[in-house]
Protein backbone atom coordinates (compact mmCIF):
# COMPACT_ATOMS: atom_id res chain seq x y z
CA UNK A 1 0.00 0.00 0.00
CA UNK A 2 2.81 2.38 0.93
CA UNK A 3 4.51 1.73 -2.44
CA UNK A 4 1.27 2.52 -4.31
CA UNK A 5 0.93 5.85 -2.48
CA UNK A 6 4.55 6.74 -3.27
CA UNK A 7 4.06 5.83 -6.94
CA UNK A 8 0.85 7.90 -7.15
CA UNK A 9 2.52 10.88 -5.45
CA UNK A 10 5.45 10.64 -7.88
CA UNK A 11 3.10 10.54 -10.87
CA UNK A 12 1.22 13.60 -9.60
CA UNK A 13 4.47 15.54 -9.02
CA UNK A 14 5.88 14.62 -12.44
CA UNK A 15 2.58 15.59 -14.06
CA UNK A 16 2.58 18.99 -12.29
CA UNK A 17 6.18 19.67 -13.33
CA UNK A 18 5.42 18.71 -16.93
CA UNK A 19 2.47 21.12 -16.90
CA UNK A 20 4.65 23.99 -15.62
CA UNK A 21 7.28 23.23 -18.27
CA UNK A 22 4.59 23.19 -20.99
CA UNK A 23 3.24 26.56 -19.81
CA UNK A 24 6.75 28.06 -19.98
CA UNK A 25 7.28 26.64 -23.47
CA UNK A 26 3.87 27.95 -24.54
CA UNK A 27 4.72 31.39 -23.16
CA UNK A 28 7.99 31.49 -25.06
CA UNK A 29 6.30 30.76 -28.38
CA UNK A 30 3.25 32.97 -27.67
CA UNK A 31 5.56 35.89 -26.78
CA UNK A 32 6.42 36.32 -30.47
CA UNK A 33 2.91 35.70 -31.83
CA UNK A 34 0.76 38.25 -33.60
CA UNK A 35 -1.62 38.03 -30.60
CA UNK A 36 0.81 40.16 -28.55
CA UNK A 37 0.69 43.94 -28.98
CA UNK A 38 2.26 46.94 -27.28
CA UNK A 39 -0.13 48.79 -24.93
CA UNK A 40 -2.56 45.84 -24.78
CA UNK A 41 -1.04 44.07 -21.77
CA UNK A 42 -4.34 42.88 -20.28
CA UNK A 43 -5.55 41.55 -23.62
CA UNK A 44 -2.16 39.85 -24.13
CA UNK A 45 -2.53 37.94 -20.83
CA UNK A 46 -6.19 37.13 -21.50
CA UNK A 47 -5.34 35.85 -24.99
CA UNK A 48 -2.59 33.71 -23.47
CA UNK A 49 -5.10 32.28 -20.95
CA UNK A 50 -7.44 31.41 -23.83
CA UNK A 51 -4.54 29.76 -25.64
CA UNK A 52 -3.65 27.75 -22.49
CA UNK A 53 -7.31 26.70 -22.25
CA UNK A 54 -7.27 25.56 -25.89
CA UNK A 55 -4.35 23.22 -25.17
CA UNK A 56 -5.75 22.10 -21.77
CA UNK A 57 -3.10 23.86 -19.65
CA UNK A 58 -5.19 26.58 -18.00
CA UNK A 59 -5.85 25.85 -14.34
CA UNK A 60 -6.88 27.80 -11.23
CA UNK A 61 -3.25 28.70 -10.46
CA UNK A 62 -2.92 31.01 -13.48
CA UNK A 63 -3.86 34.58 -12.45
CA UNK A 64 -4.11 37.97 -14.10
CA UNK A 65 -2.50 40.73 -12.02
CA UNK A 66 -3.24 44.43 -12.55
CA UNK A 67 -0.65 46.90 -11.20
CA UNK A 68 -1.38 50.63 -10.94
CA UNK A 69 0.40 53.64 -9.45
CA UNK A 70 -2.37 56.21 -8.89
CA UNK A 71 -0.46 58.27 -6.33
CA UNK A 72 2.94 58.12 -8.00
CA UNK A 73 4.26 61.74 -7.89
CA UNK A 74 7.24 61.12 -10.15
CA UNK A 75 5.22 60.09 -13.17
CA UNK A 76 1.91 61.82 -12.41
CA UNK A 77 0.04 58.66 -11.49
CA UNK A 78 1.54 56.52 -14.24
CA UNK A 79 3.39 53.26 -13.69
CA UNK A 80 7.08 53.49 -14.65
CA UNK A 81 8.75 50.43 -16.17
CA UNK A 82 12.49 50.24 -16.74
CA UNK A 83 12.85 46.97 -18.65
CA UNK A 84 9.97 47.27 -21.08
CA UNK A 85 10.04 45.25 -24.28
CA UNK A 86 8.46 48.16 -26.14
CA UNK A 87 10.15 51.00 -24.19
CA UNK A 88 12.44 53.79 -25.30
CA UNK A 89 16.14 53.19 -24.63
CA UNK A 90 17.30 55.81 -22.13
CA UNK A 91 20.41 55.64 -19.90
CA UNK A 92 20.82 51.88 -20.25
CA UNK A 93 17.14 51.06 -19.60
CA UNK A 94 14.08 50.50 -21.77
CA UNK A 95 11.72 52.99 -20.14
CA UNK A 96 7.98 53.24 -20.62
CA UNK A 97 5.10 54.68 -18.54
CA UNK A 98 1.68 53.05 -18.37
CA UNK A 99 -1.68 53.93 -16.82
CA UNK A 100 -1.61 50.36 -15.48
CA UNK A 101 0.10 47.09 -16.34
CA UNK A 102 -1.18 43.51 -16.51
CA UNK A 103 0.89 40.37 -16.04
CA UNK A 104 0.20 36.65 -15.79
CA UNK A 105 1.20 34.91 -12.57
CA UNK A 106 1.47 31.14 -12.26
CA UNK A 107 2.75 29.50 -9.07
CA UNK A 108 4.83 32.53 -8.10
CA UNK A 109 6.32 33.14 -11.54
CA UNK A 110 5.57 36.08 -13.82
CA UNK A 111 4.51 35.79 -17.46
CA UNK A 112 4.78 39.31 -18.93
CA UNK A 113 4.58 39.92 -22.66
CA UNK A 114 5.88 43.49 -22.23
CA UNK A 115 8.97 42.55 -20.20
CA UNK A 116 12.47 42.51 -21.67
CA UNK A 117 13.46 41.89 -25.28
CA UNK A 118 13.13 38.11 -25.05
CA UNK A 119 10.67 35.83 -23.23
CA UNK A 120 11.75 35.32 -19.62
CA UNK A 121 9.83 33.78 -16.74
CA UNK A 122 10.99 35.10 -13.37
CA UNK A 123 10.02 34.69 -9.73
CA UNK A 124 7.71 37.53 -8.70
CA UNK A 125 10.14 39.48 -6.47
CA UNK A 126 12.97 39.29 -9.05
CA UNK A 127 10.59 40.47 -11.76
CA UNK A 128 9.37 43.39 -9.60
CA UNK A 129 12.98 44.49 -9.03
CA UNK A 130 14.00 44.21 -12.69
CA UNK A 131 10.89 45.83 -14.17
CA UNK A 132 10.09 48.61 -11.71
CA UNK A 133 13.45 49.66 -10.24
CA UNK A 134 15.81 51.74 -12.40
CA UNK A 135 19.38 50.45 -12.65
CA UNK A 136 20.74 54.00 -12.51
CA UNK A 137 19.29 57.42 -11.61
CA UNK A 138 16.75 58.35 -14.26
CA UNK A 139 16.70 62.01 -15.37
CA UNK A 140 13.27 63.57 -15.24
CA UNK A 141 13.16 66.86 -17.10
CA UNK A 142 11.11 69.84 -16.08
CA UNK A 143 10.90 72.53 -13.43
CA UNK A 144 7.97 70.85 -11.69
CA UNK A 145 10.19 68.26 -10.05
CA UNK A 146 12.92 70.68 -9.00
CA UNK A 147 10.49 73.19 -7.47
CA UNK A 148 8.77 70.43 -5.51
CA UNK A 149 12.20 69.33 -4.21
CA UNK A 150 11.94 65.99 -5.96
CA UNK A 151 14.30 66.07 -8.86
CA UNK A 152 15.62 66.03 -11.33
CA UNK A 153 16.56 62.34 -10.84
CA UNK A 154 14.29 59.41 -10.09
CA UNK A 155 16.49 56.92 -8.22
CA UNK A 156 16.32 53.29 -7.19
CA UNK A 157 15.54 54.42 -3.62
CA UNK A 158 12.61 56.56 -4.84
CA UNK A 159 11.35 53.64 -6.93
CA UNK A 160 11.45 51.23 -3.96
CA UNK A 161 9.41 53.69 -1.87
CA UNK A 162 6.88 54.23 -4.63
CA UNK A 163 6.54 50.52 -5.40
CA UNK A 164 5.29 49.95 -1.84
CA UNK A 165 2.26 52.11 -2.71
CA UNK A 166 1.39 50.62 -6.09
CA UNK A 167 -2.09 49.09 -6.21
CA UNK A 168 -2.32 45.36 -6.99
CA UNK A 169 -5.46 43.44 -8.00
CA UNK A 170 -5.69 39.69 -8.60
CA UNK A 171 -8.08 38.22 -11.18
CA UNK A 172 -8.81 34.53 -11.66
CA UNK A 173 -9.97 32.82 -14.84
CA UNK A 174 -13.19 30.83 -15.10
CA UNK A 175 -13.58 27.67 -17.20
CA UNK A 176 -14.17 29.83 -20.29
CA UNK A 177 -10.88 31.72 -19.72
CA UNK A 178 -12.75 34.91 -18.73
CA UNK A 179 -11.12 36.99 -16.00
CA UNK A 180 -12.95 38.04 -12.85
CA UNK A 181 -11.76 40.06 -9.85
CA UNK A 182 -10.68 37.78 -7.02
CA UNK A 183 -9.11 40.16 -4.49
CA UNK A 184 -9.50 43.64 -3.06
CA UNK A 185 -6.88 46.25 -4.00
CA UNK A 186 -3.66 45.50 -2.12
CA UNK A 187 -0.34 47.22 -1.46
CA UNK A 188 2.99 45.55 -2.28
CA UNK A 189 3.44 43.68 1.01
CA UNK A 190 -0.14 42.43 1.01
CA UNK A 191 0.23 41.32 -2.60
CA UNK A 192 3.44 39.38 -1.92
CA UNK A 193 1.69 37.58 0.95
CA UNK A 194 -1.53 36.87 -0.98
Amino acid sequence: MKKIIIILATIICVSALASETQIKKSFKSFYYSTEVNDRFCRKNVENFAKYLKSINLLDENFKLIIIEAPGHPWTFGRLPAFKSRFGKYVEGMYHQNWTYHAIGLYKGEVYDFSFDRKPRVLKLTKYMDEMYLPTSPYLINGETFRTRGMGPYFTRAHAKEEREDFDYKVYSFDSGANSKLESPTMNYKEFLNY
